[in-house]
């Protein structure tokens, strides 16, 4: 079983291509509700119902590391892509910046 758990400002087809390559049963939430981290993680949570390798990007990094923090037996492993937050920018003007640096290299969709 694999859980992809995406960014902010992106949904579930940012994992696409990933998710047509992976083998097996696939959990993709849609993070979309203006939640606290714990919350979102508690969402993954009472979706699982054995162990999974949790693929998370960006923000899904740190909801992914809360659930696996808070219940190792439901992570068989963690892939983290891109993890936030870099402890040397922890201003809301520094990440601004590379979000908007790193979007100029995103495709559209």
């Amino acid at each position: 079983m694999f859980c992809l758990v995406h960014g902010l400002g992106v949904g579930q087809t940012y994992f696409d291509p990933l998710a047509r390559e992976l083998d097996g049963p696939r959990l993709r939430p849609e993070l979309r509700e203006p939640r606290s981290i714990p919350e979102l993680a508690s969402e993954i949570e009472a979706q699982l119902d054995a162990p999974a390798i949790i693929v998370a990007n960006s923000m899904g990094c740190q909801i992914a590391t809360t659930l696996a923090v808070r219940r190792p037996e439901l992570v068989q492993a963690l892939v983290l892509l891109g993890p936030t937050v870099d402890p040397s920018a922890r201003s809301v003007l520094r990440h601004s910046f590379r979000l908007a640096r790193d979007a100029c290299f995103e495709p559209p969709a």
